[in-house]
């Protein structure tokens, strides 16, 4: 997510950060990706 923080603001996207921030724990990967991300991807 860093680098996408970084990304987004280099591109003048502050406002997409802004409101990413607000549902970042909503932002992640579901468990069943995290246990077997080789059915997934």
């Amino acid at each position: 997510m860093y680098s996408m923080r970084r990304y987004l603001n280099a591109t003048d996207r502050a406002d997409v950060v802004k409101a990413a921030d607000k549902v970042a724990s909503y932002l992640t990967a579901d468990a069943a990706v995290y246990a077997d991300p080789a059915k997934y991807f």
